[in-house]
């Protein structure tokens, strides 16, 4: 097969220029036609493998990926992209190795220490998650050298590591710290839904609720329509009582992206607070079959089942986030709860020693737990 090699660079060109563009599917169907045209073009396979790591399509991308590691297994990027997709199917050891190996060919490399920091914090090793997460402060760029394209996008890598950077200190309460990275890279990258999600986060918790308000209906204003800019404003709102406007971002978000679980969630707990307990149970049903990674909405469901006096259904809500996190005192206290509601009172004191044991701190709970043996004392 004779390959015009000039029509090929020519798609890749247009591919380039369509990533700088932000027009995605252009820039997919032009590092498709290479890969057409030219199979053993190792940067259109990794640079298709980014794209569709950006949407999710972790199959695909590991595929793409494994044929960069196997072309080139001395170039880091195809192990730190394969880190990408094991970090976002939850394989998260297999995450560490590639990262590790990535970091021995390149010891600078700031996307790989921001994402072992991020699979640390996985695996609960938090005192290695922030070394991680400075050293990638300010990554470098990193796609396979290519010979016929020497520019590359260089902002994308810093502003996700800093943005991740700034989230972590948001988690540890140096809110401070936190929205002064995010205001300084909002002023570079306005448009960033990352960067305003976290702003409006840390001034939530530094008690800017209405600068936090101004900042997501902002984005919202000037074209954005996110869906995660109307489930953070969602939260905002519901902070500031403003249950039913904050419903209708809620539901915005669903509109816009019906997988998104935080969406769902966030019409749970809404819902909650305007006292319509069955649709809200739904909500978080729906939550928990978008994204079961977390324990809350399987604790909101047991609260609410509980409410409506289906115990049997509660206790198995429970048990679930129970599984999903056995160190959740505030889970076995729920369970508790359930018990107690059913005069199952030895389960109960039994689930709430679990959860003193798990927090000795957790104050509800060694209360709960007085009260319950006050009568046989």
């Amino acid at each position: 097969m004779i390959v015009d090699d000039s029509r090929t660079r020519w798609h890749h060109h247009a591919g380039l220029a369509a990533l700088q563009d932000g027009d995605l599917e252009l820039a997919e169907r032009a590092f498709r036609r290479v890969i057409l045209q030219m199979p053993e073009y190792i940067p259109a396979h990794e640079r298709l493998a980014y794209l569709l790591l950006d949407r999710d399509s972790f199959a695909e991308a590991e595929e793409r990926l494994k044929f960069v590691v196997a072309k080139s297994p001395d170039m880091p990027q195809g192990h730190v992209g394969l880190a990408k997709v094991y970090l976002g199917t939850d394989r998260i050891e297999s995450a560490v190795a590639h990262l590790h190996i990535a970091l021995e060919l390149a010891p600078s490399l700031g996307e790989a220490h921001y994402l072992l920091g991020r699979a640390y914090q996985k695996l609960g090793r938090f005192r290695e998650v922030e070394v991680e997460l400075a050293r990638g402060r300010d990554s470098e760029p990193f796609l396979v050298p290519d010979p016929w394209h020497a520019s590359i996008i260089w902002a994308r890598m810093t502003l996700t590591a800093r943005a991740e950077l700034a989230a972590e200190w948001i988690q540890q309460g140096r809110l401070e710290d936190a929205a002064h990275e995010l205001e300084r890279l909002l002023e570079r990258y306005p448009e960033s839904t990352a960067v305003i999600n976290n702003l409006s986060v840390a001034y939530k918790r530094m008690n800017r609720t209405e600068d936090a308000r101004r900042l997501l209906q902002g984005a919202l204003d000037g074209g954005s329509n996110h869906p995660t800019v109307h489930v953070s404003l969602a939260r905002v709102l519901m902070g500031q009582g403003r249950l039913q406007e904050a419903l209708g971002h809620a539901d915005s978000a669903i509109n816009l992206a019906p997988m998104l679980g935080p969406a769902y969630f966030a019409r749970g707990v809404i819902l909650v607070r305007l006292q319509n307990h069955t649709d809200a149970l739904q909500a978080f049903r729906e939550a928990t079959q978008r994204d079961s990674g977390g324990p809350e909405a399987y604790m909101n469901i047991g609260r609410l089942l509980v409410h409506l006096k289906r115990f049997g259904e509660a206790e198995d809500a429970l048990r679930i986030a129970i599984a999903i996190a056995p160190q959740s005192a505030a889970a076995r206290v729920e369970l508790a709860v359930a018990y107690q509601r059913q005069g199952r009172l030895v389960e109960a004191a039994e689930s709430l020693e679990k959860a003193v044991e798990l927090d000795p701190e957790y104050e509800a709970a060694r209360e709960a737990l007085r009260l319950l043996r006050a009568p046989q004392e």
